[in-house]
Formats: C-alpha cells, structure tokens, sequence
C-alpha cells in the first residue's frame, strides 16, 4: 500500500501531517457554532395581507382568491395553502427544492404588485417573508407585570434592553409582546350625537384640527433655510373634554355633552401571562450561523447586569430556553461517544492483551474524531444533535481498520518476522479489505447525505460527517497504526509469554477448533445451511406486521402545548379569563413546574384562540410521566365543553409550535358538501381506537351581524351603501385620531362608539347617520339587520375549499397504522372531484418511507459497486452482501422483542448496518481468496482463512457493539430518541456475525462449485481463480 509504504519510510513526516489535522480539528472545534438541528432552508414563501374589521368569508373573496389566481402562475409550484380569518389573509406557496427562493421571492413580490389594484383599497402593505421550519426563539424573556403600567416602562425596556439585545453579534432578531397600551378613548354616545343632529366625521375632524401637525414649507433668513410646520399639539385629557365640535350649521358643543372621556388599555390584540401574572414577552432569535449556547450567556449577562423598575415585579424570567437543550443534548452526546470509547477500548484489551497494542488501536479514536472538526468546520457544519449522533454512532467503527491492521501486523510478527517486514507485509494483505470495508460504509452514508425532501437536507451534515470520520479512520490505520506497530509491538516470544499469562489466546484457539469443526460440517451440509438460513429469514419475516411504524420514537421532553380556543367568538376579556382558569388548574396538577400562556399575537390567530406552555418538573422530581400528564389535561377538557383544546407535544422542529402527528386535509369544488363529508369523517375518526383530540381546523363559527340597506332607502338616494359603510366602519371601529401629553407621557386618542350603547341590537338600530338632505336618522330606519353565522376559518389547498382534521395519538397505536386505518375508513366517503391527502407528521411519514427505501436501494447499489470495483470481479460482492438480509434477522428480532417501532431512527440503523456487516465477510473472502491465489483449493483455503479471521471479525464485531451500548440505554432526556437505531445495529450486527461465519464460507463453496462447472462445460480450465 503506497500510504503505508510511505509512513513506514517516513515516519515523522506522516507523523507531523497527522498532527496537523489534529490541531487543527482541536481549533475548529472551539469556533464551531451549536444548534439543535442543522441549519436548513426550505423553497417556501409565504404573503400576508390585512384589512381589520372584515369577515373571514369577505377576506377569502376579495382578498385570498385575487392571490392565489395571480400567484399561480409562477411556474413550479407544488402547492398553494391559503387561511382567511377575521381581518388576514395568508397564502402559502411551496416550491420544489431546486427553486432558489432568493430568484422567486422578488417574482412573488411581483405578482403581489400587481394585484394590488384588484385588492380593497383598505388592505394593508403585503408582508412577504420566507418561511423556515426549524426557526425558532432561542429563548423567552417574561417580565411578570404589577400595578399599572406606563408608557415610560415600554420605552425603558425598548432602550435598556431590546436595543442592546439586538445589537448582539448572534442575535437575529427580538420580538416583543407588549401588554395593551393606555390610551384615552372618545366614547361617543349615540343617543347624544343623534339629539345634537351631529356626525361621528364632525366629531373626528374637530378634534384632528385640535392636534395639528401640518408641513407648511420653507423660508431663507441670511444663510439658513428653515422649514415651517404648523402645530397645535397643547391638547391635554382635559382640554379634550372641553374641545368644542363644530357641528352642522356652524353650531358648537364640548365634546363631553355628546362623549365620555376614559382612560384604559386598549383592545388587546395579544395577551401573556406568566403562572397567572401579567407580563411582558420577548422572544430572542439568534443567527442561523451563531452558538446558541454562547449566545444565551450574553443575554443572561445582559440581563444580569440591569436594574429593573420596580413596576416589572421582580427580574425576569427565561423559558424555553432552546440552548439549554442544546448544551444537555450535546453533552449526553458527548458523554455517550465517551463510554462507547472507553467501552472499546476495554474490548480492544481483551482481546490483544496488550496495553502497547491496545494504545495503538485506540489512538483512531481521538485523531479520527478530532481531524473531522477540521472537515467541518470547512464545511460549514454545526455541532448538532445529527453531527453529534453521528460522531456517536460510529465510535466503534473508528478504531475497526486500526484493529483489523494491528491485528495482522501482530500475526505476523508472531510468524518471527522483522517488524518492519511484518508491518508492511500485513498491511499489504489486509490493505483491500481495510479500503473495501472503508468505502462501503462511506457508500451507504453518502447516498443519505444526499437524499431529497425535508431528510435530505436534515441528513445532509449527518452523512458526511460520518463519511469524513470514517475515511479518516482509514487514513490513520493505514499510516499511524503500522508505524507504532513497528516500534511498539513486542516480537513473537515476548508475545507468546503475554499470551500465556493472561489466557485470552487460549480460548481464541479453543474457540477456532470449535470453529473448525462447525465450519467443516456446514461445508459437508451446505443444503441444511442455506435451508435454514432461508426459512430463518422467512420466519422472521412472520414478525414484521407487528412492528408498528411511526416517525420519531416519544420522548419525555417536560415540556408540553395546551391549543385552545376559548368558546364561539368570544371577546379578549372573557377568552383571557378562560385561559387564567385553565392555567390555574394546570398549574394545580402533580408534576407541574410553571404555566405561562399566550392569546393572540398574530394576525391568523383570533383573540379567544391561543397557547398553554406547560412546563414539568424534572423527571426525578415527579411521580408522572409526560403522556400521564397530557392524558389528565385532556380528561379536564372533555369535562368542560365550553373551551376546545388539543394536547400536543413540542415540535421537534420548534420550540413554539406543536407537533401534528395527524392532519387531514379535505378538498372539494362546493364548501357545504365538503363540510358534510367532513362531518362524516371526523365522526368516523372519533370511533378509532387510539386517535385523541379530534378536531377540525376550518369548521370553527362565528357569529356574524349582516347590514343590508333598505331598497327604498338606496333607490331615493337617502343613504348610499357607501356612506353607510364609511360612517359604521368609524363608529365600530376605533380610530386613531391624536395623540395627548400629560403626567404619564404621550396618549393615543381613539374614537369609536361606546361599546355599553351597542349591548343589544336596538343600541346598534339607533346609530346617527347622516343622509343627503342633510338630516340625521337612525340607522334602523335605512337599513336591516340580520344575524348569520359564518366560517371563522376559511382554508383553502391547490385554489379549492378544504377543511382540516387534526388528531393526536394516545401511545396506543402507532403513527403507520392509524394512517391505514383512516385510509380504510374514509374512503368511502369522498364523491367524485372530492379528495384528501395527509399533512403533518403522517406526511412526513409518508415522504420518509419513499426517501428511506430509495436512499437503501442506492446504498446497496453502491456497495455492489465498490466491491466489485476492489475485487474486479461481479461475483464476490454477492457472496460478500449474503450478510445483508441475515444482518436483518437480528435487527427486527431487536424491535420486535423490545416492543419499539419502526422508525426513522430504526431506518437510519439498518442503513448504517449494511455499511456495517459487510466488514465481517470482506475480512473471510478476502483473505481467502489471497491463500487461494498461492494455488490453495478452495475448500482448503476457507478452513486455513476463516479460522485465521474469526478473531478480528469477534474483535471488531464486539468493539462495535461496546461502542452502541450507551445509546442503546437511553441515557438522558434525548437518549429515547437514539435508542431504535442502537438496538437495529446491535441486533444485526449480532446475527450477522453469528451467521455470516457459516453461511458466506458455504455460499462461496458453493458459488465456487457452480462457477467450476460452468467453465469445464465451456472447456475452459480455470486454476486459483475465484468466484
């Protein structure tokens, strides 16, 4: 091997290029930043429009449906996903992932432009943005709140604290959520304004002209040019109340004869409460590029370093903080790449008996791991939950091309060769099988690194890194281990006398006369073998149904989402008092640490809808498990039917948002049949064993007051429906008219109707409107009311009408099989131009098993090809890749025993087991086909080779499995996550050890025999050659 040749003459100078990388792995680990999950991007855009005050059903005819018909037309699109709520429209657009959303971002804005005049005048700036998965608050800052709050407590925070915040280095951005602001609120009272025949325009112009701001130009005195501005801005609450309002005719009255002046919060659009306290929220973004962890102390020591008004109550409080989970993730992480080491090394000892050998053999560890931060870092990786898991997982795979080589250097040197002769000479055997093994496994992992869809790009830094360690445990075997090998490695009688005292050699040497024997009479019984290996693998085929399939395996994370929405329409007060009662019976179960809730806060979300964010107590201090907990809250829901909730657990992918292990998405051309259909399948869902929290998205009502004018009215010209809208939407609709100074600062000044006038429908009938001849009549005397009661939630997929039902899971089924049965179920439901697809994690799953089947076809592809490319031969690899399916015997053996699902992680172990158990049957055909070039037959060839190797495949087959062991226990709050994947790779690595000893000598007996009789057919004489 020209790599060993090269350590072997030049020692110091590999020497000094390992230890180069070493360092400068050292390095890079210290400025690679941490995250919980790679940093991803996703082809998806999304644009959002607001007009306040309009129906859902409004919204999505003349806001949503004008979007989507233009948006349409950007080629590409995969799907189109619109929600219309009371004053919002969204349209989501998803895109394939070769789309580069930089180049369609500036094409959407474009479409946006352009239908712009279509859209209602009084629609908002549309609000275009990309939408990204993974990204999510690194923290909350709560600031429990107490007494009244000023204005000049806001304005603190935003100076003290979310300024300097923002200017951190890894900070991306901070938003806030601010309780309601104090403003002074004009209540007009219809009845007064009716009597005095005024105007709610007069009344909002009178006051306009008292708070004056008008740019008037510009004047030049000598060298100066000065702007002019007019301004009357001494209004206080108390002028305002004396304000006189000039009325029709020229007649003036104060404003407080027809008005009441009152100083409150305004509606609130969002509300947050801290275990029952009113607070202040900010929300901290970091940099997709910075460490969370380093950027969670700045914020602390920012925090620490400020002195609080005593308004706040206290200091603030952090939640959620996501580089908490970050830090134990990478430490358990950490901990388990650790004990698997120190586990392997222990085996290594075992087995060689020598601490000089067993140094040697472990040095791969260290330098492979470290060498690959360098990788990294160059790469732009993180050190994340899948980079760690992957540096984890192949621990006991980095020292196995040391141990095979040291293991034939020191059967050499036993052999009573010089030990550089014994060093060259066992690398240059072994050499082939340390690089088939090598690029086997780097063949199965890169084709995961390059999967497609969501786990592609999750993947993507998982595959390479384990492809970099691994190639760099190469490297150092085939340099570093032979050189100290040469030096360190004592002869064959001092080896000998080691042997002796410790006993291990002995029992190798009675384990390979056992061997022997078993060998040879499979060899004689090759039909009862292969029999037997078939009807094992078709037994345990039997086993597979009852392996649930899900996507990732439950955890208990402590921390949990309570959705709910607070009774039909209602208003910020009372959906604030049902949220508070709620939060205070959580917070009164076993095992709960803290509660804080959030109402509202963005335009898709109504105020009476909204999040619990259920904290736990550590594990150790709680006789209740996660699942426990969320069962008792959905048994006090189903308890009390005036609130909907559903308890989901946190998103893997974010720390605000709920993980959706069910989504039906119903589509159809007419909105009432569908919602018949709908109907009938969330009453069939219900029926399921298993599926809890069955609810609709979309179906949700609310009651809406519908104003026709009056036929006559219009046909005379009394009152124009404009006008009429015009003069409701300024009396419903608070408007912003000033702005007050006095003790407590700078006021906005709104002007509506007062809301006690309008508690009945004879309040709203006796609104003053003014009519073309200049009279003031009542609203009931030109128009008609009516009451309907319209969709509060108006979805809609691919431009058709949908409804979406939502289920979770009580741990009773898995996620696979409530699929088939929801499939079986509503089928029959749906007529023609009706249909449904999967959402959430069900079409995740659905993805999954497409990109998962696809990435294992290509991997064993990949395998075949760098066998046959290192043996030149098409032949060998089959014989060699017979380990595959016997390595599936031990790996579904494993789940099934174990009660534990199919998932992605158990999806990730069999791939990485099929890089994995290939090593055992290249290190037999190898070395097999080496004695038989030397002119062995081939029968004597496998009982001279397989004995020779069953002590390195026991050696690499056990340091692999040492190295899995931590995992496989589920040590820490993450370690249920790596638990399937652990027991996949000990399980099959376990039966194909056992297996692949006796059923690859006899396939390559028998290939051998079946090759020999078809080259003496064909009369073609064949010596030394190998299948």
């Amino acid at each position: 091997m020209f790599l060993s040749n090269l350590a072997l003459k030049r020692p110091v100078f590999v020497g000094m290029m390992l230890l180069a990388l070493v360092i400068s792995g050292a390095v890079s680990y210290l400025r690679l930043g941490e995250d919980l999950f790679p940093s991803v991007s996703f082809p998806i855009l999304s644009v959002t429009l607001q007009e306040p005050g309009t129906s859902a059903r409004v919204i999505e005819q003349k806001v949503t449906v004008p979007l989507e018909n233009a948006l349409s037309t950007l080629p590409g699109i995969q799907h189109i996903h619109s929600v219309s709520v009371p004053g919002a429209s969204s349209v989501t657009l998803i895109f394939p992932d070769s789309v580069r959303t930089g180049r369609m971002l500036a094409r959407v804005e474009e479409k946006v432009q352009q239908t712009r005049p279509l859209l209602p005048k009084d629609v908002t700036h549309p609000v275009i943005s990309r939408v990204t998965p993974t990204e999510m608050p690194l923290l909350w800052i709560l600031f429990p709140l107490k007494g009244s709050r000023s204005p000049s407590d806001r304005q603190w925070l935003r100076t003290h604290l979310v300024s300097p915040l923002r200017a951190l280095g890894g900070v991306s951005s901070v938003v806030s959520l601010w309780p309601p602001e104090t403003v002074l609120h004009v209540w007009i009272r219809p009845g007064d304004l009716g009597r005095y025949k005024g105007t709610i325009d007069q009344v909002i112009a009178s006051i306009k002209a008292a708070s004056l701001l008008v740019p008037t130009g510009k004047v030049v005195q000598g060298k100066q040019e000065l702007l002019v501005e007019t301004r009357e801005d001494r209004l206080t609450k108390s002028s305002l109340e004396n304000l006189p309002v000039v009325l029709g005719a020229g007649r003036q009255i104060p404003l407080f004869r027809i008005a009441s002046i009152d100083e409150s919060p305004e509606q609130p659009v969002s509300i947050l409460r801290l275990d029952g306290k009113l607070a202040v929220g900010l929300k901290v973004y970091k940099k997709h590029d910075a460490n969370g962890i380093e950027v969670s102390k700045e914020v602390r020591h920012l925090l620490a370093d400020l002195k609080f008004p005593s308004s706040f109550g206290g200091r603030p409080i952090i939640r959620m903080d996501l580089s908490g989970f970050v830090a134990k993730n990478d430490r358990e992480l950490f901990e388990t790449l650790f004990i698997g080491g120190f586990l392997t090394v222990v085996v290594i000892f075992l087995f060689l008996g020598s601490w000089s050998s067993t140094i040697i053999a472990s040095l791969a560890i260290p330098a492979s791991v470290i060498s690959t931060f360098a990788i990294m870092r160059l790469a732009h990786f993180t050190l994340n939950t899948l980079t760690m898991l992957g540096l984890s997982l192949v621990v006991g795979i980095l020292v196995d091309d040391a141990i095979v080589v040291l293991e034939n250097i020191s059967r050499h040197r036993e052999m009573g060769q010089e030990p550089l002769v014994a060093a060259r000479e066992g690398v240059g055997e072994i050499g082939l099988a340390v690089l088939a093994t090598t690029f086997c496994i780097v063949a199965v992992f890169v084709p995961v690194a390059f999967m497609k869809g969501v786990f592609g790009k999750f993947f993507h830094e998982f595959g390479l890194t384990v492809s970099f360690a691994v190639l760099m445990s190469m490297l150092v075997s085939l340099t570093l281990t032979p050189v100290l090998a040469a030096r360190m490695v004592r002869g064959n009688r001092a080896t000998s006398r080691k042997e002796k005292k410790n006993g291990d050699p002995s029992v190798i040497e009675k384990m390979r006369g056992r061997y022997r024997l078993l060998l040879a009479w499979c060899l004689d019984h090759p039909r009862v073998v292969l029999l037997t290996t078939v009807g094992t693998l078709a037994g345990v085929v039997f086993l597979v149904p009852g392996i649930g399939i899900d996507l990732v395996p439950e955890t208990d994370q402590g921390v949990y989402l309570v959705k709910m929405t607070a009774g039909l329409s209602s208003s910020a007060d009372y959906a604030d008092k049902r949220f508070l009662f709620v939060s205070d019976k959580i917070r009164q179960m076993n095992g709960v640490s803290s509660v804080f809730y959030q109402i509202g806060g963005d335009p898709e979300t109504p105020i009476n809808q909204g999040y619990l964010y259920v904290s736990l107590k550590p594990p150790k201090e709680r006789s209740i498990t996660q699942n426990e907990s969320m069962a008792e809250v959905r048994q006090f829901f189903t308890e009390d039917s005036g609130d909907k909730a559903s308890v989901d657990r946190v998103s893997l992918l974010g720390g605000n948002s709920p993980e959706i292990p069910l989504q039906l998405i119903l589509m159809g051309l007419d909105q009432r049949r569908l919602l018949s259909v709908a109907d009938q399948a969330r009453e069939r869902l219900t029926r399921i064993k298993g599926l809890v929290d069955v609810s609709f998205q979309g179906m949700s009502r609310q009651e809406v007051l519908i104003i026709h004018p009056r036929e006559k009215t219009v046909r005379d010209g009394a009152v124009s429906p404009f006008s009429l809208a015009h003069t409701l939407r300024l009396m419903l609709n608070e408007e912003s008219v000033a702005t007050v100074s006095g003790e407590r600062g700078i006021r906005k000044v709104l002007v509506g109707v007062d809301p006690r006038a309008l508690t009945d429908p004879s309040g709203l009938a006796r609104l003053p409107l003014l009519a073309s001849n200049g009279k003031v009549v009542p609203l009931g005397s030109v128009a008609e009311l009516d009451y309907r009661s319209e969709g509060e939630r108006r979805i809609r997929d691919d431009r058709m009408p949908s409804v979406e039902i939502n289920a979770n899971l009580s741990g009773e089924k898995t996620l696979g099989k409530a699929i088939e049965e929801i499939k079986t179920v509503i089928r029959p439901l749906f007529p023609r131009g009706y249909s449904y697809r999967f959402g959430g994690s069900g079409d995740v799953l659905q993805q999954a098993v497409g990109q998962f089947a696809m990435a294992i076809l290509f991997s064993i592809l990949a395998v075949y090809m760098v066998l046959a490319a290192q043996f030149e031969n098409f032949l060998t690899p089959l014989v060699i890749m017979i380990s595959i399916p016997v390595s599936l015997v031990g790996a579904i053996l494993a789940l099934r025993l174990t009660g534990t699902s199919f998932n992605l992680m158990s999806a990730m172990g069999v791939i990485i087991l099929f890089g994995l158990v290939a090593k055992n049957a290249i290190l037999l055909v190898d070395y097999t086909n080496t004695l038989r070039r030397q002119g062995m037959s081939c029968r004597a060839a496998l009982m001279e080779a397989c004995p020779v190797r069953l002590r390195p495949v026991l050696m690499t087959t056990v340091a692999m499995i040492a190295g899995m062991l931590p995992m496989s226990f589920g040590w820490g709050a993450g370690g249920a996550l790596r638990v399937p994947m652990a027991l996949v790779v000990i399980g099959g690595l376990l039966s194909s050890m056992l297996l692949t000893l006796v059923v690859v000598p006899v396939v390559y007996d028998r290939m051998n025999s079946w090759y020999d009789s078809l080259t003496l057919r064909g009369h073609h004489p064949r010596q030394g050659k190998n299948p």
